[in-house]
């Protein structure tokens, strides 16, 4: 009986060692099937390896200060030694304290994240480094599932691998938009300050570095309250990384910071030339895309003194000529129910020009055959 119990416990020894060899095996085998069907179609890092985000065009005179500026999304590409120490640090420290120490993914995180939205039972915390953040800008669609998690992942794995994180960064603060138009940290100071980037202060870093969570809801331009409150919370991420001190964070607090209105103005002087000189530009690089993204420079030969005589010139004698030819007629009509819209349309056109200043579309609101008048609306001016 003995004997037999031992024969027994062999067989189920041996069993049992098969059936955990076997799923070491198959799990292996799962794991290894899993990371090659996930990263078959990963697209290559090449295109962040030499990394040329869409730059604005500037054009300058003869003095070399602009007058005009072509670009389909306003960024300026700096450097990160053109980025101040306090200011780099203001974006570690609200968008991935740990950066400069993981290789891409902050496991601690991931489960620190996880953990809060568990309790919560919502999203409320992520979990993204500043190298999945890259990496996700970059290469990857904006869908949400598991699958484009785990590529995030690796991708951002290798992206450590073949870059320092000082270039990661450099992409990052590049790449990032800011709102109200601006996209990379040199655009968000000129824009929202109109400061250049060694210039700002850790309080104004500080505010910017908070933008990025969500650029509307933290414009200073828009709820200087809200962004105080995120500003606040990025500051205090500062101190407790040991990038500040508690005097530093309490000054930066307590610092009244001017934001500016956008000011989306492409073409700022001469006009006529500017719009002349593109023309040419798009002729020689072949595509007017190419001009609006290449982020080139064109110094021309414009001296905006004699310009502008001439432009005064043109204008004084083509009023003229249009005086000598009289009244010609309205160029269309429109019925009492469709004024309002009209307006609207010539508030787009017109913007805020004045009735002194160009020659351009109104339409007839009143008239008064008493006293032989009219009133006319550019729809942001009226005269009689």
């Amino acid at each position: 009986m003995l004997l037999f119990l031992k024969k027994i416990l062999r067989i189920f020894f041996w069993l049992s060692i098969t059936a955990f060899s076997l799923g070491v095996i198959g799990g292996t085998t799962f794991l290894v099937w899993g990371y090659f069907y996930i990263t078959r179609d990963l697209p290559h890092l090449d295109s962040i390896q030499d990394y040329k985000p869409p730059a604005v065009t500037k054009i300058y005179d003869d003095k070399e200060d602009l007058i005009a500026e072509f670009y389909i999304e306003r960024r300026y590409p700096v450097t990160i030694s053109d980025i101040p120490d306090t200011t780099r640090k203001a974006f570690i420290a609200a968008e991935d304290a740990s950066f400069y120490t993981h290789p891409g993914i902050d496991i601690v995180s991931i489960f620190r994240a996880l953990v809060k939205n568990l309790q919560s039972g919502t999203k409320k915390q992520g979990a993204s480094t500043i190298t999945q953040q890259v990496v996700k800008k970059i290469l990857l669609t904006p869908e949400k599932d598991y699958r484009r998690k785990i590529k995030e992942a690796i991708l951002s794995y290798r992206l450590e691998k073949r870059l320092t994180k000082n270039e990661i960064l450099e992409i990052y603060m590049n790449q990032m938009y800011f709102g109200n138009g601006a996209y990379g940290i040199k655009a968000a100071a000129e824009i929202y300050f109109h400061k250049e980037v060694a210039d700002l202060t850790v309080a104004e870093a500080s505010m910017l570095a908070g933008l990025l969570k969500a650029p509307s809801r933290y414009s200073p331009v828009l709820n200087m309250d809200r962004a105080k409150k995120r500003q606040r919370y990025v500051l205090r991420q500062m101190q407790n990384s040991g990038f500040i001190s508690k005097a530093q964070m309490e000054q930066a607090l307590d610092e009244e910071i001017a934001a500016y209105p956008v000011d989306n103005t492409r073409i700022r002087k001469a006009p006529y030339y500017a719009s002349e000189v593109k023309r040419v530009l798009i002729d020689k690089l072949g595509s007017e895309k190419e001009v609006d993204i290449g982020g080139y420079k064109g110094y021309t030969a414009l001296e905006q003194v004699a310009q502008n005589l001439a432009t005064q010139s043109l204008r004084s004698e083509l009023k003229a000529i249009d005086k000598r030819r009289g009244w010609r007629g309205p160029t269309e009509v429109v019925s009492e129910s469709e004024q309002s819209s009209f307006i609207e349309k010539l508030v787009r056109k017109n913007g805020s020009q004045k009735l002194d200043q160009e020659i351009i579309q109104a339409i007839v609101i009143r008239t008064n055959r008493t006293k032989g008048t009219i009133e006319v609306s550019t729809g942001s001016d009226i005269a009689t």
